[in-house]
């Protein structure tokens, strides 16, 4: 994460650090607090939604960040004839 400007941006470094934290997480607490099948089972699916909650939650702001990218792209090609003018420029887009 950085700090810029009183926002806050993800730059997609902990992704990694944060699985291997649950994969240890998930080891550890079944080698410390056994239980029954049953109820490992259901702690591991529980634990796996959150995962994938987060991992959803990752998608929508990667999504909102391009958007907002792609936003300020246009704006600067309506704005700037030099940048619109660039050689490599897409026409329309």
């Amino acid at each position: 994460m950085r700090q810029q400007g009183g926002e806050v941006e993800e730059d997609g470094r902990g992704w990694g650090s944060w699985l291997l934290g649950l994969a240890i997480g998930v080891g550890a607490a079944m080698l410390m607090a056994p239980k029954a099948g049953s109820d490992t089972r259901r702690m591991l699916r529980q634990t796996a939604q959150r995962g994938r909650d987060y991992v959803s939650k990752g998608r929508e702001s990667a999504g909102d960040l391009i958007e907002r990218g792609r936003e300020l792209i246009g704006r600067q090609k309506e704005e700037q004839p030099a940048f619109r003018d660039a050689p490599g420029a897409r026409p329309n887009g």
